[in-house]
């Protein structure tokens, strides 16, 4: 994936039980009061949304249609309830990023980056995206970024994120994923990340190895030059 080419002083956000949030540590995350969280995939757990809640003035904003109801077992995207205390700045989407708009034959709905983000009302860039969907993250990235080269070229309003948090899963337990069964290759990687760069103008700033999953890394993505 390439050599970390922009370090960064990180900050702790959250620890969950198989991985560790850190993002770059600047005045746009911890002091701003107009920061904006886009957090994509959550597995029902808030931990990451509840400390950003009290380490930053940020509106977080959390987007998952694949929760359960951990008593039932059936899928219920309503069953997933916020924390009461960070409810005033944290708000729960239930859909998921897609090519296009639709509701599957499980009820869930999925759609574009663009339209979920005015269906959560937010009409400006993320000051951070959060992205950990179990290697989802192949596709939905670049959903995100090319629509926000859309809008940049078509409008001149820029709504790149200003940085990202990446779990990057070189193995996926999702059957549904196209690439389920098999690892991701080198050349993967390399094409992956050289289009952040390249293309969108993102460059690495931190990489942290998993631990607890030998398939999976963290890393932090910033803004580093003018997308092309």
């Amino acid at each position: 994936m390439g050599p970390v080419a922009v370090p960064c002083r990180t900050r702790t956000l959250a620890e969950g039980f198989e991985d560790v949030k850190v993002a770059c540590d600047n005045e746009a995350l911890t002091k701003a009061a107009d920061c904006v969280v886009v957090s994509i995939g959550s597995g029902g757990l808030f931990n990451f949304e509840t400390a950003l809640f009290t380490s930053t003035r940020c509106r977080t904003f959390i987007f998952d249609c694949t929760l359960a109801n951990t008593f039932g077992g059936a899928r219920c995207p309503t069953c997933a309830q916020l924390p009461a205390e960070i409810a005033s700045r944290t708000r729960f989407v239930p859909m998921c990023v897609a090519a296009t708009d639709y509701v599957d034959e499980e009820k869930r709905t999925f759609a574009t980056y663009g339209a979920m983000m005015r269906e959560a009302g937010v009409r400006t860039a993320a000051t951070l995206l959060k992205i950990d969907i179990e290697g989802g993250e192949w596709s939905v990235l670049p959903q995100v970024l090319h629509h926000a080269a859309r809008v940049l070229r078509d409008t001149g309003e820029d709504l790149y994120p200003e940085q990202i948090l990446l779990e990057v899963h070189f193995v996926t337990a999702l059957e549904y994923l196209p690439w389920h069964g098999r690892d991701k290759t080198a050349g993967e990687v390399f094409l992956f990340f050289n289009e952040l760069l390249l293309e969108h103008g993102y460059a690495l700033a931190h990489v942290k190895h998993n631990e607890k999953c030998r398939t999976c890394t963290e890393v932090v993505l910033v803004r580093a030059l003018c997308p092309v």
